[in-house]
């Protein structure tokens, strides 16, 4: 008799996925299928970690982050944001904004700053179509790419050699064959550099290694079909912003955070926040931060969500 154990790590604080229900619900209105996973999700034996491991050299931002998480935040956390904003930093100090990743709340956002950071590289911009498997071109949003630009990839590529879906990387060389049209066309391959990857490499352009990235068969949300189809497209994607919803898994050095007036998800700006190493790597681009933007939040929504710490015999306090 073969048993699997399985083991799921997560954080009640982060945001939920975009989906209609969690594991963790349960009501007397949830679909059967839902109800049945959250059977599942009630047998598995529950260990809540309690040792910080990311903001472990930085004890001033572990208690601040504590309070945001809490929403108990004082007027010294808000002067500590404020003395953060890129204007009140000295430009000695500010990072550069091409290489940290900024995030934001909304989709729009990212999209306008990864277009004017692309800009700002002064390069030859290629429009990259995404095909449909007749090479016939779609009405999905292109990618938009030039030289010594950040992506990030969107699929998993080699495990064993690091090159999977979030890796960061800088596009070397955009390469088409001889043959092909480049304003209908895709390249056929895109050199990109990742520091991290560790198999073997094509080839070195001033010393960073490259490796060849080609167009894979995947599957989009066709906007105009209203209909998910089968293409063709590079997975990869601009890297300089991201939602907060994209950066969930990571652990920074710096970035750069966009908080807005309000909050669009409960715990968004305690995500944001914790996803550095330390206080001296944030920059927030708003140009001030307000009280109420910790106070005035979702908290009908942050009720129901200690109910369901409480449910689940996760500390709510």
């Amino acid at each position: 008799m073969n048993i699997t154990g399985v083991i799921a790590v997560g954080d009640f604080y982060q945001i939920p996925c975009v989906i209609p229900h969690q594991l963790y619900e349960n009501s007397e209105f949830l679909p059967r299928f839902a109800r049945e996973g959250h059977f599942l999700f009630k047998s598995f034996q529950k260990f809540q970690l309690s040792e910080n491991c990311r903001q472990k050299d930085d004890e001033q931002f572990q208690e601040f982050l504590t309070r945001v998480r809490h929403r108990k935040v004082i007027q010294e956390d808000i002067n500590l944001l404020n003395s953060r904003l890129y204007k009140n930093i000295p430009q000695e100090s500010r990072v550069d904004v091409l290489k940290s990743v900024a995030i934001f709340p909304k989709n729009v956002q990212v999209f306008q700053w990864n277009e004017n950071c692309l800009i700002k590289l002064n390069q030859p911009i290629v429009k990259i179509p995404i095909l449909e498997k007749k090479s016939e071109i779609t009405d999905i949003e292109p990618l938009f790419l030039c030289k010594n630009a950040t992506v990030v990839l969107t699929k998993n590529l080699s495990l064993k050699h690091k090159l999977v879906n979030g890796s960061r990387g800088e596009v070397i060389q955009i390469l088409y064959s001889k043959k092909q049209n480049q304003t209908v066309q895709q390249p056929a391959f895109i050199f990109v550099h990742f520091a991290d990857y560790t198999g073997p490499v094509c080839d070195k352009v001033n010393g960073k290694t490259v490796i060849p990235i080609k167009p894979i068969n995947d599957t989009y949300y066709d906007p105009l079909k209203r209909e998910y189809v089968k293409v063709k497209a590079f997975p990869l994607k601009l890297g300089y912003g991201s939602t907060v919803h994209g950066i969930q898994s990571l652990t920074l050095d710096s970035c750069l955070v966009f908080f807005d007036k309000r909050e669009f998800w409960l715990n968004q700006a305690y995500v944001c926040l914790s996803r550095l190493r330390s206080i001296h790597g944030l920059t927030i681009l708003d140009s001030e931060i307000q009280p109420d933007r910790f106070t005035f939040q979702l908290e009908r929504n942050y009720t129901k969500f200690c109910e369901m710490l409480r449910s689940v015999d996760i500390e709510a306090v």
